[in-house]
């Protein structure tokens, strides 16, 4: 839980990419053919509205990998960054997980995080409402730059909300919030 600039989001990021990484090389190592380039960090937001402050927002961390890697791949990435005495403050929250969220409404964000973000989501919300369609009321966004070397104004972010058809929600919504 918490802002992206407070201690829990920043370690999430520093377990999550060393990790994603290292597995990255112990699977090119095995096999060249299956070289990929480690993706861009993707959040899926939850908003609790009876709080204020940070204590309202609650995340998932994700960075998304192809169906060949497995959780013996992570758990030797992870042996290694700890045989290289790599610190992995969120080790025991790491999971390998798959996530569908079937039909989704995304627009890409470029510019600020603060602020702007807000306005492109609610372009969106205006053209899912004219094309018929309702959504949940958080997104799962994709950055698609490395915050520490890109300017605000060029930041990429795909903002991305499950959608459906008006009177027709789905009769359940995968949650990657719950405890696996």
């Amino acid at each position: 839980e918490g802002y992206p600039g407070e201690d829990p989001y920043q370690w999430a990021a520093q377990t999550l990419f060393p990790v994603a990484y290292v597995t990255k090389f112990i699977i090119k190592t095995e096999n060249q053919d299956k070289d990929y380039t480690v993706m861009p960090m993707e959040v899926k937001w939850k908003l609790d509205r009876s709080q204020h402050g940070s204590k309202r927002y609650f995340w998932t961390m994700m960075i998304m990998q192809p169906e060949y890697v497995n959780d013996n791949y992570v758990k030797e990435a992870i042996a290694t960054l700890k045989g290289k005495k790599k610190e992995l403050p969120y080790e025991n929250r790491l999971r390998l997980h798959s996530y569908d969220e079937k039909l989704c409404g995304q627009i890409l964000h470029i510019g600020p995080y603060k602020d702007s973000m807000d306005q492109t989501f609610e372009v969106l919300k205006q053209e899912l409402t004219l094309q018929g369609y309702d959504w949940e009321p958080d997104s799962h966004d994709v950055y698609f730059n490395d915050i520490r070397r890109t300017s605000e104004e060029k930041l990429k972010t795909l903002i991305r909300v499950r959608i459906w058809k008006k009177d027709k929600a789905p009769i359940e919504l995968q949650d990657p919030f719950k405890q696996w």
